[in-house]
């Protein structure tokens, strides 16, 4: 293990969703209306976020599922990555953790180690920032009242 000392991180549930498919993982921010795309390690780590592993054994856990030596390149690109959830305000700190191992879904192949960045897209933000109960127009949803 490189550094013992590790914050733990959970989704940020109150503003955002996070849902895994076919080894991508898609998140939006309710806030901003932003949503996001990431795979390969990246959404492996989403999804030790998701069900609360313990930050100190996702090295030995990506490691093993990944066939890779843990690194300190490793550990620099998964704190670069969690930058950048957190700037999005997509996962916060907690305190606790769940669990401190477990086996990450089967939907990946993990033969050719890739850690693509976290895609970005702001082209439906107005859609996705409308409540389709509130603020709605008579015409129903997606069409937004006009505020006056």
């Amino acid at each position: 293990m490189i550094e013992k000392n590790f914050i733990n991180y959970a989704i940020n549930f109150d503003i955002a969703s996070a849902e895994r498919m076919n080894g991508e993982y898609m998140l939006i921010n309710f806030e901003s209306g932003t949503y996001f795309s990431v795979c390969d390690v990246g959404a492996d780590i989403v999804s030790l976020i998701s069900a609360r592993v313990d930050r100190g054994s996702w090295e030995s856990i990506l490691s093993r599922e990944w066939k890779i030596e843990p690194s300190m390149k490793l550990t620099d690109e998964i704190n670069r990555f969690l930058k950048v959830l957190k700037d999005y305000k997509l996962i916060y700190e907690i305190d606790n953790f769940k669990v401190v191992e477990i086996r990450l879904p089967s939907d990946l192949d993990r033969t050719v180690y890739k850690f693509s960045p976290l895609s970005t897209y702001e082209d439906m933000s107005d859609l996705l920032m409308v409540d389709p109960i509130h603020d709605t127009s008579l015409k129903g949803w997606p069409n937004r009242e006009i505020q006056q």
